[in-house]
């Protein structure tokens, strides 16, 4: 028996409004499709039977357990590190999702005026929808996965180390021009 059958029999056991509220939920081809058996059920002359309920409820899959939510265990300076190229209203966005723990921590770190931004932009009366909710969790816990790899971290970490070599190395080159001029 295909899982329409099925569920056409399991609403066909509830009462009239239950079975009419559960058909507003779905999408217009699964609704037309119950719809039709359930009309179906009606004329062939088949008595409701709430025991069919009972046994489609179980057969659903046990509810997943929730991965853990990887934004709300990162620290402030992960999120910066995640979120600070991103333009205010994407942050801004991304603070409105929840009450974040680090979010305090986080705006601190943010360069001073993009945190006026941020600030400015969380103060407008704006409301992310739950799918746009969703993209954003995605996205940022991709971005942090990507970030927790070892390779990303030794490779910032390798690009810093360059970088400040190089400024070391040109800050002895002009200090030494310097005191050499001086020294004529």
């Amino acid at each position: 028996m295909d899982g329409h059958r099925r569920a056409a029999l399991a609403l066909h056991g509830l009462g009239e409004a239950d079975r009419h509220w559960v058909l507003e939920q779905l999408r217009g081809a699964d609704r037309s499709r119950l719809a039709q058996l359930l009309e179906e059920l009606q004329k062939l002359g088949i008595p409701p039977d709430p025991s069919l309920l009972a046994d489609a409820q179980k057969r659903l899959p046990e509810p997943a357990k929730p991965a853990p939510n990887r934004i709300r265990e990162a620290s402030a300076a992960q999120m910066l590190s995640v979120l600070a190229r991103e333009p205010a209203g994407l942050i801004a966005a991304v603070l409105r999702v929840e009450a974040w723990p680090w979010q305090a921590r986080f705006l601190v770190r943010l360069e001073p005026s993009l945190r006026q931004k941020v600030v400015a932009a969380l103060q407008r009366e704006t409301c992310v929808t739950e799918k746009f909710a969703g993209t954003l969790r995605s996205c940022v816990e991709a971005r942090l996965d990507a970030y927790a790899k070892p390779g990303a971290k030794s490779t910032g970490k390798r690009r810093l180390a360059a970088w400040a070599r190089q400024r070391a190395h040109r800050s002895r080159e002009m200090l030494s021009a310097v005191v050499a001029r001086w020294g004529r």
